[in-house]
């Protein structure tokens, strides 16, 4: 409540006591005035000037006294709900300003643990910008001058981290790859290769002939591809129809784990993708070129 109301609500007040004092006080004057029954006397109109004036006095002062008292009584009771108001006020305002944080939290929240997050509409997938290619990269193809050729290709920019595990249990880690994607004129889909290589001896090939190979997405689910190792060649390159599947998986992005078994000695590699998310915009952005 402003100062000023309580500043007008104090004048009333002492207006008001002062009033009731002094018609108080006039009544206790008419009374003295008149036959006393306890004394069986009476102040006549001819009582002496003194006698008067002592009377007046009297009155004077049970005014002072009465008014004083009750200006000091209503001041004190103003003050004591001044307090109470103001208390009052503050917890309505950190109450109000609790309801605001909550609110807050809310709508910051919401989509996680929050009430809102039931009636919320979640986006179906991650929105990955056009320009986001993650781990890939668009790189031209050389001729013998070591100038583009306007051809090119996909390739991850850091080789993945693979295992291999021989048929009779040896491992090591050692071991990262590059899988490439080019564009070709047969089908819809270019075609896939993979390059293997070794941390102390360098490039690594598969033994020539075919190898099954099982791709597992970011859901869990897997499939069963097949690639080529051709006589005389660096890379494992995968077919047609492998191709096609091996796209869709990498299109979705997330995890992908990449197991190549050679048949003719069942010797492993183990492919680790942890996040293939961009390989659809590195592709877009290859056509582009």
């Amino acid at each position: 409540m402003p100062g000023g109301v309580f500043l007008c609500t104090k004048m009333l007040v002492i207006r008001l006591c002062a009033w009731y004092t002094s018609f108080a006080t006039q009544t206790e004057y008419s009374s003295l005035m008149r036959c006393s029954l306890s004394r069986q006397k009476c102040i006549s109109n001819s009582a002496s000037v003194r006698e008067k004036r002592f009377v007046s006095q009297q009155t004077e002062t049970a005014f002072f006294v009465r008014s004083s008292g009750c200006a000091l009584f209503i001041l004190l009771e103003v003050e004591r709900m001044k307090r109470a108001i103001s208390l009052i006020l503050a917890v309505l305002l950190v109450l109000a300003a609790c309801g605001v944080a909550y609110a807050d939290d809310d709508v910051c929240a919401c989509g996680l643990d929050c009430t809102c997050a039931e009636t919320a509409e979640k986006p179906s997938a991650q929105v990955v910008p056009s320009s986001y290619t993650g781990v890939w990269n668009v790189k031209a193809f050389l001729d013998e001058f070591d100038l583009p050729t306007g051809d090119y290709y996909v390739v991850n920019d850091d080789g993945f981290d693979s295992t291999y595990t021989s048929s009779n249990g040896y491992e090591d880690d050692d071991y990262f790859a590059y899988i490439t994607y080019e564009q070709n004129d047969i089908g819809n889909t270019g075609s896939f290769y993979i390059r293997l290589y070794n941390w102390w001896y360098g490039s690594d090939i598969f033994d020539d002939g075919w190898c099954s190979i099982t791709v597992v997405d970011n859901d869990g689910d897997k499939i069963n591809i097949e690639g080529v190792q051709n006589e005389g060649s660096n890379r494992l390159l995968i077919s047609d129809d492998s191709s096609e599947a091996l796209f869709s998986v990498l299109e979705e992005g997330g995890d992908v784990r990449i197991l190549i078994t050679e048949q003719g000695n069942g010797d492993q590699y183990l492919i680790v993708i942890e996040d293939a998310t961009g390989f659809t915009n590195a592709v877009a952005a290859m056509k582009n070129e």
